[in-house]
């Protein structure tokens, strides 16, 4: 496992847990919440491994004008926030990141599948998240249609709490996002 992935997940005490085993104490929000910060997670340790990468490449041939470029345009996140333009320079696959997860399982093109943690090859164009199979895919889309359904009434004061301070950290990182990127939520 790479060194700053462990040790981000050591910090942010997110162990891996599978989602949906039963010997977990949190509800399908708290989970999903889960994924979706590991899934965070996983973007920074990749975006910071291409940027070495390419970074070590440059030291090596400082006037290569494509690595330069290359460097300019690792893009943030590993699944695009929407459809692929051929031109984008952004998601051309000439560097992929050269980790493994929490699990010993190698970095897909698009990092690692947001629901079994396996690499990633592929991403669900609906919900823009990375998926290992169709399986995954369909598996995710269940688990947000039961996201959606209304909570039972004795979770629901708890829940309103997660809920909200789940959508203010998700402004906040969707304004900080813009800033670097210059796409606003």
């Amino acid at each position: 496992m790479n060194s700053t992935f462990a040790a981000v997940l050591d910090q942010m005490n997110m162990d891996y847990v599978d989602i949906g085993s039963p010997t977990m104490k949190d509800g399908p929000v708290e989970r999903y919440i889960g994924s979706c910060l590991r899934h965070l997670v996983d973007d920074v340790c990749i975006y910071n491994q291409k940027k070495v990468e390419v970074e070590t490449d440059l030291k090596e041939d400082p006037e290569n004008d494509n690595l330069k470029f290359e460097l300019e345009h690792i893009p943030l996140r590993s699944v695009p926030a929407s459809s692929l333009d051929p031109n984008d320079g952004n998601y051309r696959v000439t560097y992929a990141a050269d980790l493994e997860n929490e699990r010993g399982n190698p970095a897909g093109l698009f990092g690692w599948c947001f629901m079994c943690r396996l690499s990633a090859n592929l991403y669900c164009k609906d919900t823009r998240v990375p998926v290992c199979s169709v399986d995954c895919k369909l598996k995710h889309a269940e688990e947000l249609e039961n996201l959606a359904k209304p909570p039972k009434t004795q979770e629901v004061l708890a829940t309103t709490m997660y809920i909200d301070d789940a959508l203010e950290i998700f402004e906040y990182l969707c304004k900080m996002s813009g800033k670097d990127t210059g796409y606003v939520c």
